[in-house]
């Protein structure tokens, strides 16, 4: 299933804008700094296999906690 469909099934689409705004900043910044981060890591180390071990790792735990992820409770409306 794609992210975006999984952020509106779950906040629904009043919270969808500002969650997958932040999300998408979020991301922007990793594709930022992940490049400059692998090429100092590759020149202090003169490997690859810290990089891809640290990129394993992180998908890894990403993995983890998306498993124990719960869809957020419905609240109830409040009255006017």
């Amino acid at each position: 299933m794609s992210w975006a469909a999984t952020l509106a099934n779950y906040y629904g689409p009043v919270s969808y804008p500002f969650i997958f705004g932040v999300q998408a900043f979020a991301n922007l910044l990793f594709i930022a700094v992940a490049p400059i981060a692998a090429g100092a890591l590759y020149d202090r180390t003169g490997s690859y296999g810290t990089v891809f071990g640290t990129v394993a790792s992180l998908l890894l735990s990403g993995a983890v906690l998306m498993f124990f992820a719960r869809p957020p409770r419905a609240q109830a409306a409040l009255a006017a």
